[in-house]
């Protein structure tokens, strides 16, 4: 039987408390930036709409449109996504040791604003090219 010092047992508790932490701090930083990027974006693009249109050239106005309600989407999935991860946290650390971090309630609200960011950014990148 070998013995191991009580120091050693808690030391690499103590690690695995700092990853989750940061992957949680990650994971946060992350979804706030595409949060500022969905309404900058959005913001930007709906106060200069009228600059982006060119007169009697409304045809594509409809790109612009979609963009702005997948960019909505993403900022909605953002907001589902950190109210999935304070949950997470507050389940207590029994079940972030047991694989529950990255359990369905984190990674659906993520999947939804990372595609929805996408699919905004491709909508609005189309707008761009087929306008001008």
């Amino acid at each position: 039987m070998r013995l191991v010092p009580a120091f050693v047992h808690f030391s690499r508790s103590a690690d695995m408390d700092e990853r989750t932490s940061n992957t949680f701090e990650f994971a946060k930083e992350s979804t706030t930036q595409l949060i500022a990027l969905a309404t900058g974006v959005m913001a930007l693009t709906i106060t200069f709409a009228s600059d982006l249109v060119p007169e009697g050239k409304n045809n594509y106005i409809w790109l612009m449109k979609a963009s702005w309600v997948f960019y909505f989407i993403s900022i909605l999935g953002g907001v589902w996504m950190l109210h999935a991860m304070t949950g997470t946290l507050c389940n207590g650390p029994d079940d972030l040791r047991h694989g529950h971090l990255f359990s369905c309630n984190i990674r659906l609200p993520s999947f939804v604003q990372i595609i929805a960011f996408i699919l905004g950014t491709g909508f609005a990148l189309a707008f761009a090219l087929f306008s001008f």
